[in-house]
């Protein structure tokens, strides 16, 4: 899974949430492009990157979404 975190993330830092990602297996990118899987948003989430993930059909969750998400895997 490949996944990109925007914006000021609520339930930890950034930099915690990609850790947590890559120990779970998954990609963390910086940018979205066709490959990407999922574009996590938290608050004053970058509108540019949520244009262009639903420009690309990339899935776009919240925070709280993807925290619920990673606790029923």
């Amino acid at each position: 899974m490949r996944v990109v975190f925007t914006g000021k993330m609520i339930q930890g830092s950034r930099d915690q949430m990609k850790k947590d990602a890559l120990e779970r297996g998954a990609m963390v990118q910086s940018s979205v492009s066709a490959k990407t899987d999922i574009l996590i948003c938290g608050e004053n989430a970058g509108l540019a990157k949520i244009d262009k993930a639903e420009e690309l059909g990339v899935q776009v969750m919240s925070e709280q979404d993807y925290v619920i998400f990673l606790n029923n895997q």
